[in-house]
């Protein structure tokens, strides 16, 4: 859609009391000095499509100090794709006279709308002016300093739904595509970070845990000394064969007690490691059903966009169907005065009505045909999420069983359980066997300093598994580094595409899409430079600024096909304009024009 600005009349605007303006279709220049109303000019066009001014301010000040009773008013005659379309906008006072009062008080204004001539309601004036394009769309194509005065997210944004995508499979290695799996790249990028933190998590645990265990087995003794020690206090004696095998049932019952411990807390781990495991998957596919939710919503989101569009396009219809009726053939149709030719008027009047019926069901069409593909395609979404969350109720159930699993590995009795009973209840009825036959020496010092010596044997076997479980760790977390650097460097890879087509789309300006931290991080940025990496803001005059504004106008243009009036402001600090064949009104500083002075 080409929207070319042929003539614009503006009447007590701002400053402007009157002025018609024509315009050719490449440049034309409005110079003047400071105050003549160059900007003002530029304001009109703009509150004219969107009710604020070229700033976007929707509160500036329209009427002219000091006229009283003006109503402003701005026309702008347009060559659309060679049909001429005139629209207009009036701003008038609203006056009430109060009962019981003589004299009528202003209660605020309203705006009338003109389309060819005919007033219209607001909503079909929006509508007319809606075929131009949204209005971020036209102040982004008839301002090259709009889109740079976006925040990056939005200038982003627009500039990645237009950019040409780039295809994981054009620039993945096998041994990144291993990595992934079937995963999104950035959820393979959190696996590996949350992996990474759990294990770094693990190893700043380990020193304390060492130390603690070393402490343990400072100034160990040999428990089968101090077992020797036991037997030659207590000595060879008529007791001497109970003793023994009560020394034995000890020994047996301890054993087998630290046998069982060792097997339920074996079993306790594994049961947490499992429900760890299914937990992890769990969220992935909460996650992973979650994304799927969202692509639903944009895609039903764009279908009542396109629905809305549908209804707008009936009303297009509607009244163009409106205009078709029998026409007196020896009059003009659109004047209503007798012709010569009046005949072939009424019959070329009456085919462009025709034809502009036939484009606007076609473009009906070509939404409904739209509207149902993407119904196609939410439904697909939705009978995969239906499956989805059917794998997350079993996940859910799966979960539930290993935490029953984790439960009853902590309350299993194990064989070494019951056999540790049985040696204590040996031990109970040989206590009482040698209580009967006179007592025994008192060993408990002994017996205290036995129990302390096991439990350093046993931190010193601890000591080496720990030693053992540390050096895997080492060795995982520097796997999990290498894998992260991996997918990292395809990121980058990609974004470096990503960056390298966004930027061939431009003759001047070019843009940082990515920005990659320090620690290796990469965060979404859309920062504007020119071809020398020079960033738009801190470096670069107001005449580079402004040709690289015009080249962003002119390549998102191209892009989604609309072409507008362009307006450029303080075009003095500009040698040469990179209009790029768009229609520009270059607006132009003379402090030697009173007035304004147009050249086309």
């Amino acid at each position: 859609m080409k929207a070319i600005l042929k003539c614009m009349t503006v009447e007590d605007f701002k400053g402007i009391e009157h002025l018609a303006i024509e315009f050719n279709e490449g440049k034309t220049v409005v110079r003047g000095d400071n105050a003549t109303g160059k900007t003002s000019l530029m304001d009109a066009f703009i509150w004219l499509l969107t009710d604020k001014d070229s700033q976007g301010k929707t509160d500036f000040k329209i009427k002219p100090i000091g006229k009283e009773g003006a109503a402003p008013r701005v026309s702008a005659l347009f060559d659309v794709d060679g049909d001429e379309v005139t629209l207009e906008k009036q701003l008038h006072e609203q006056w009430v006279k109060r009962r019981g009062s003589t004299q009528a008080v202003m209660t605020g204004h309203k705006n009338v709308y003109k389309v060819d001539g005919v007033e219209e309601r607001k909503k079909d004036f929006d509508a007319a002016v809606g075929r131009l394009g949204a209005e971020w769309l036209i102040r982004t194509l008839t301002n090259p300093f709009y889109f740079t005065s976006l925040s990056w997210q939005d200038r982003r944004k627009i500039i990645m739904d237009v950019a040409p995508s780039v295809n994981d499979d054009e620039l993945i290695t096998d041994e990144v595509r291993e990595l992934v799996g079937k995963q999104p790249i950035d959820r393979a990028q959190k696996r590996i970070t949350d992996e990474l933190k759990q294990v770094k998590k693990q190893m700043d645990s380990m020193p304390a845990v060492i130390t603690e265990l070393k402490k343990q087995t400072e100034g160990a003794e040999d428990p089968e000394e101090i077992k020797e020690l036991i037997d030659k206090a207590k000595g060879d004696d008529a007791q001497a064969d109970l003793k023994r095998r009560l020394k034995v049932a000890k020994e047996s019952a301890q054993d087998y007690r630290r046998q069982a411990e060792r097997e339920r807390k074996s079993a306790i781990e594994e049961a947490e490691r499992d429900l760890q495991t299914k937990n992890l998957k769990l969220d992935a596919q909460v996650e992973n059903v979650g994304r799927m939710m969202g692509e639903a919503e944009r895609i039903e989101k764009q279908i009542k966009n396109h629905e809305a569009e549908i209804e707008k396009v009936r009303a297009h219809y509607s009244k163009v169907r409106a205009q078709m009726q029998e026409y007196d053939t020896t009059r003009c149709p659109l004047c209503e005065q007798e012709a010569p030719n009046a005949k072939e008027l009424v019959k070329q009047y009456t085919s462009h009505l025709t034809e502009k019926l036939r484009e606007i069901n076609d473009h009906g069409k070509g939404l409904r045909d739209t509207i149902e593909q993407k119904r196609i395609e939410v439904a697909r979404y939705h009978e995969a999420i239906e499956k989805e969350n059917a794998k997350i109720d079993a996940m859910e159930k799966e979960v539930l069983r290993a935490r029953d699993a984790v439960k009853k590995a902590q309350e299993v009795e194990y064989e070494a359980d019951k056999k540790a009973a049985e040696q204590e209840q040996v031990v109970e009825e040989l206590n009482t066997q040698v209580g009967e036959s006179g007592g025994e020496v008192d060993t408990s010092e002994l017996e205290a300093r036995l129990a302390k010596a096991y439990a350093a044997k046993e931190a010193a076997e601890r000591l080496k598994a720990v030693d053992a479980e540390e050096k895997e760790l080492v060795t995982k977390h520097e796997k999990l580094k290498n894998d992260f650097t991996k997918i990292n460097d395809f990121v980058i890879k990609k974004i470096k595409a990503v960056e390298s087509r966004v930027n061939e789309m431009f003759e001047l300006a070019r843009f940082q899409m990515f920005d990659e931290q320090l620690n290796g991080e990469i965060k979404e940025t859309c920062e504007i430079t020119d071809k020398e990496g020079v960033p738009y803001y801190r470096g670069l005059n107001r005449g580079a600024q402004t040709n690289i504004g015009l080249d962003i106008v002119k390549t998102l243009s191209e892009l989604y096909g609309v072409y507008m009036p362009v307006w450029v402001d303080n075009t003095e600090s500009v040698t040469r304009l990179n209009d790029g064949g768009l229609q520009v009104v270059a607006l132009k500083v003379d402090g030697g024009a009173a007035a304004l002075i147009i050249e086309n």
